[in-house]
C-alpha cells in the first residue's frame, strides 16, 4: 500500500465505540485496524477487483462461504495472511468487527 495521508483516525461515531481505526492512503484506498478480544490486532483493506476473482476462488461456488472468504483475502491479523479456517475460528465478536471494517470498506 503507497504511504499514508493521515494518521489513523475513527471514521464513525460507532467506529469510535468499537475501537476501529481508519488510515488513508494517497491511492485513496483505506485500511480499518482493530484489537481482538485476545490482544490481536486486524487490519482490514479495500478490495480490488483481482482481489475479488480470489474471493471466488475461495468460496468456490459455495454462497455460504462468500463473506468468510471475502474477509479471508482482506484482513491480516498480526500482519499474517488468513485463511477461510483461520477466520471460521475467530470468536463471534472478533468475526463481527472485521465484518463491520469489511463492509464499511467493500460494500
Amino acid at each position: 500500500m503507497s504511504e499514508k495521508q493521515n494518521k489513523e483516525f475513527f471514521e464513525t461515531e460507532t467506529e469510535e465505540a468499537l475501537g476501529i481505526l481508519t488510515n488513508e492512503y494517497a491511492n485513496g484506498k483505506k485500511t480499518k485496524s482493530v484489537a481482538l478480544s485476545d490482544g490481536r490486532k486486524a487490519v482490514i483493506r479495500t478490495l480490488n477487483g483481482n482481489d475479488m476473482i480470489e474471493v471466488n476462488k475461495r468460496a468456490s461456488g459455495r454462497q455460504e462461504f462468500y463473506i468468510n472468504a471475502m474477509l479471508s483475502v482482506s484482513t491480516k491479523i498480526d500482519e499474517k495472511h488468513q485463511t477461510l479456517e483461520d477466520i471460521g475460528e475467530i470468536l463471534a465478536k472478533d468475526y463481527n468487527k472485521i465484518n463491520i471494517c469489511n463492509s464499511a470498506l467493500n460494500f
